[in-house]
């Protein structure tokens, strides 16, 4: 699939990163007086929409002095400190009590112990200029049919209280329903352990259509908001059930959660999911559910793997307990890219997808994606660069997913049948898990000790280092056979290279071997072609649909490019196109690749 571009790849693991905190408890479980207690008005009247907060307090004492918005994002940093309005602190007597703002999301009470109120308002995310948006599904929305708050974007936190018991109350449109994990208080209202469990409990409040269902043993509960209705929860629901029952039978028959909610939007524009620990959210473009449903599934099946990696599998570098204390981990590759793979591989082998998906949709694209994002560094490095690098998050995505697909053809093979990467998982969750993490600087020792030593060179050239991906070799074993490329028959022109746009303009993201005598590189910045002025907005139109047409192969044309921030001229050639990575499924295949590929697509009952 993988229509999840750069929005898509804020998935589970960026608010493992900025904020996962304690579990969110069961229905029956006791809950202590609350400490703080949250008012929520949602007032969609306004130019902004915004959320009308009240924090009402017992007894504060110095120690709570400072208030503390989310200083969210692990790529790039949410700036919810811009969007508040109008803080003000209240005594007992509803009298004015002094505060200094003391940081982008900070704020001092000068004098603690006399407040009892805290008000503010809070614009929704929709309302920042679209370079400082966060993802909508770790932003917040509001409008006149439905709110979705993440509690990042809307609650502060006192210092001091962060493990204080909490009590949430929202003030609801006539015919509104709500959806959330936390847990109901019996009169309306929310409670939560803890700051960490609000923040990690998103809601979803609106006209909702809603299921609630047992699955292989776990209640799921099913909020859906659709902008015309045309999906409703009864009719989505069956695609989840069918995505976690084959996430079921991978796991040897057991799940991650004994309680799920899920949250879901149908709107404008496909976002994709966010793994909440407890809870996932998800945003698609509404459709027909029948158009969409393959990429629905293919979201919700990596969204709800994320709760083994890295909720139950992890490096010690990240912390389910403090968001503060995790730092950036050279194995962002395992947690997601093998979580991208388990996504993939999990639906082949229940027959949710067939065969070809898996190859041309799933599999080829992943293969393009790394391409385009390079692998010019590791895997590992990749991983430790992501938060300042979106590029390098994109092929961590990808190429950690290809890797993850050919080690477990390598491991199937090598061990006759008997051990695969599914079973290297499972044994994992067995002997870590949420209590005892991986050790940072052990992982990979610990990963090769779990496939064999015979893997060990195999991890080291291609998730150590970073060599060319083994395609043919590793696919030749379970009887698929792979061309990286071939020249088009009948031929057809091309310019030999691929482009993108971004802030900066049309960048070239990948060239053909043959320009490289012609000094084009990857990365330069294309102003001009055939003089042509490019511009981010008429590059398609321009390049494939007026010029190329009319050019031939072996035409040689300028170009003006800007490289290390200089401009240069060059002159290429249209060459001929080739088709690239080409996969097929001979009738007849050996023995050897029949036993591998029956055990790499085991069907799983």
């Amino acid at each position: 699939m993988m229509k999840i571009v750069i929005l898509q790849i804020f998935t589970a693991f960026t608010i493992f990163l900025t904020g996962c905190a304690a579990t969110v408890p069961q229905q029956n479980a006791p809950v202590e007086p609350e400490a703080v207690r949250y008012n929520i008005l949602l007032d969609f009247d306004t130019a902004n929409d915004r959320f009308s907060v009240t924090m009402q307090f017992d007894s504060l004492t110095y120690i709570n002095n400072t208030l503390q918005f989310f200083p969210g994002g692990s790529w790039r940093g949410i700036d919810f400190g811009q969007m508040i309005r109008n803080l003000s602190a209240f005594d007992a007597n509803g009298q004015i009590s002094p505060v200094q703002r003391i940081g982008a999301t900070q704020w001092r009470l000068l004098n603690p112990a006399e407040v009892t109120t805290i008000r503010y308002q809070i614009d929704d995310t929709r309302d920042l200029p679209e370079n400082l948006r966060p993802p909508e599904m770790l932003g917040t929305a509001l409008n006149e049919n439905y709110a979705f708050i993440n509690g990042g974007g809307v609650f502060g936190m006192l210092s001091g209280m962060e493990k204080s018991p909490l009590q949430l109350q929202i003030n609801l449109p006539d015919g509104w329903q709500t959806g959330t994990a936390l847990q109901p208080d019996g009169s309306g209202n929310f409670l939560a352990t803890s700051f960490g469990n609000l923040l990690t409990s998103p809601i979803l409040a609106g006209y909702l259509t809603e299921v609630h269902d047992r699955v292989m043993g776990s209640d799921v509960h099913m909020f859906c908001y659709s902008k015309t209705d045309k999906i409703v929860a009864d009719h989505l629901f069956p695609h989840v059930r069918d995505v976690i029952t084959a996430t079921y039978h991978f796991l040897n028959d057991r799940l991650p959660l004994e309680e799920y909610t899920m949250l879901f939007v149908f709107e404008d524009l496909f976002a994709g999911g966010v793994e909440y620990q407890q809870s996932g959210a998800f945003i698609f473009e509404e459709d027909d559910l029948e158009t969409i449903r393959v990429d629905v599934q293919d979201v919700i099946a990596h969204e709800y793997f994320h709760l083994i990696i890295p909720f139950s599998i992890r490096s010690d570098a990240l912390s389910i307990d403090d968001f503060l204390r995790s730092r950036p981990t050279q194995h962002l590759w395992f947690f997601e890219g093998v979580t991208e793979w388990a996504s993939d591989i999990i639906q082949l082998r229940a027959g949710l997808k067939d065969l070809r998906h898996y190859i041309v949709e799933d599999f080829r694209q992943k293969i393009f994606r790394e391409t385009l994002f390079g692998s010019e560094t590791s895997l590992s490095d990749m991983s430790l660069q992501s938060r300042g690098n979106p590029r390098d998050y994109a092929n961590v995505y990808s190429r950690g997913a290809l890797v993850a697909a050919l080690l477990d053809i390598h491991l199937i093979d090598l061990t006759d049948g008997r051990r695969g990467l599914q079973d290297v998982i499972n044994d994992l969750i067995l002997d870590y898990g949420k209590s005892r993490p991986l050790p940072e600087d052990q992982f990979f020792e610990i990963l090769i000790d779990y496939c064999g030593p015979e893997f060990e060179s195999f991890i080291r050239k291609y998730i150590i280092g970073n060599a060319p991906l083994p395609y043919a070799e590793m696919l030749e074993k379970v009887g698929i056979n792979y061309i990286e490329s071939k020249l088009s028959e009948p031929a057809e022109n091309d310019f030999g290279f691929f482009t993108g746009a971004d802030e900066r303009g049309v960048r070239i993201l990948w060239i053909d071997d043959e320009l490289a005598k012609f000094d084009v590189q990857k990365d330069d910045l294309l102003l001009a072609i055939a003089n042509r002025r490019v511009t981010p907005e008429n590059y398609q139109r321009l390049l494939y649909d007026e010029l190329l047409p009319r050019m031939d192969i072996g035409e040689r044309y300028p170009l003006q490019l800007v490289r290390n921030g200089k401009r240069i001229q060059r002159t290429a050639e249209i060459v001929q196109r080739k088709d690239r990575h080409l996969f097929s499924v001979p009738g007849m295949i050996s023995p050897a690749q029949q036993r591998v590929r029956e055990a790499w697509l085991r069907q799983l009952q």
